[in-house]
């Protein structure tokens, strides 16, 4: 293999068939010697000016991600965080299933004893005119016979001024009256503390400017403690005329207990 080595106008060829053995010494026009491989070579020349930098490269792909590494020992636990602000209030959850029933609690002591509020009704009449065919006022009507009566403790019937009064125990009353006259003339409820001391009570009036005409009156009395009533004229003497066509002289007393 043939070199051919140029320094300036001097040519050199330098064979080497032989390298492993010959030792071949080169010299330039300044007698320097340069040994190269067991070859002689020029000498060095100083280093060239660095070359600019070449422009970067495109970035290559991304390699593939390694394993993951064995996890590290737990660290110490920090101190407590301020707590933070309270949350908004949920949602009422579903009402829960009704308990069992508590056990039955002692009776309590018996309360005080209530006003008597006992009620009850009470009918009397008379069919026949006598002694209903001559009344003057402040004497009673006789109506004697008694049809029903709840509560003879409250409501009682007895003779009394020329007729029949009735004695009311404490307690509120319906007093309803009704009969026929055989002329023109009014009758009302009389009451008093006894059957002395009986006198009319002017808003139970009731009456008729004709004869036979049926009268009907009503009124409510409240009583305290004890009270007498009688049904008598307000003017004149009065007399039960027949009812209608029938051979009766009805006169209807009823009373009803409301409280």
């Amino acid at each position: 293999m043939d070199l051919q080595i140029n320094i300036d106008c001097n040519e050199y060829h330098i064979t080497r068939d032989n390298r492993k053995k010959k030792r071949c010494i080169c010299k330039d026009i300044c007698e320097n010697i340069y040994i190269y491989n067991n070859c002689c070579t020029g000498p060095t020349g100083s280093t060239g000016p660095t070359g600019s930098t070449g422009s970067t490269g495109s970035t290559g792909s991304t390699g593939s991600t390694g394993s993951t590494g064995s996890t590290g020992s737990t660290g110490f636990t920090g101190s407590t965080g301020s707590t933070g602000p309270t949350g908004s209030t949920g949602s009422t959850g579903s009402t829960g299933p009704t308990g069992s029933t508590g056990e039955t609690g002692q009776i309590g002591s018996t309360g005080p004893t209530g006003e008597n509020r006992i009620v009850g009704y009470a009918e009397y009449i008379h069919t026949i005119q006598s002694p209903n065919d001559s009344v003057s006022p402040g004497n009673a009507f006789t109506i004697d016979i008694e049809v029903y009566n709840s509560v003879p403790s409250f409501i009682i019937a007895s003779p009394g001024a020329n007729g029949t009064v009735f004695t009311l125990s404490k307690g509120v009353y319906i007093i309803d009256y009704e009969t026929s006259l055989t002329s023109s003339s009014s009758i009302a409820i009389y009451t008093g503390e006894t059957i002395g001391l009986l006198s009319i009570d002017p808003n139970t009036i009731s009456g008729s400017s004709t004869g036979t005409t049926w009268i009907h009156g009503r009124s409510i009395i409240s009583v305290l403690t004890s009270l007498v009533i009688a049904i008598s004229p307000v003017v004149g003497t009065a007399a039960v005329a027949a009812t209608g066509s029938a051979d009766t002289y009805m006169i209807r007393l009823t009373i009803v207990k409301i409280e």
